[in-house]
């Protein structure tokens, strides 16, 4: 169950209060901050906007390559060379 607090004090001393406070009811509970939280939630869309970036770097070269790739798959490569080609 997730608790919010709003203070107008000192954030730095309420946080100590209130996982000493955590601590003394149920000491399993883990407590996180706002912050951990916005970062863990931030590293998703940054790996998908990563990944989508890479995939379209590699399209690209695929796609400007296709005759060379052709020729090659003509004179006899086969595909796992190729594949290693364009990994490359």
């Amino acid at each position: 169950m997730p608790l919010l607090v709003r203070s107008a004090g000192s954030s730095q001393a309420l946080t100590a209060s209130l996982r000493d406070l955590v601590c003394a009811v149920d000491s399993d509970q883990p407590i996180l901050s706002l912050l951990a939280s916005f970062v863990g939630g931030m590293g998703l869309p940054g790996l998908v906007l990563a990944l989508s970036g890479i995939y379209a770097v590699m399209a690209w070269s695929a796609t400007r390559r296709t005759r060379e790739i052709g020729i090659r798959m003509a004179v006899g490569a086969d595909q796992g060379s190729v594949v290693g080609l364009i990994l490359k």
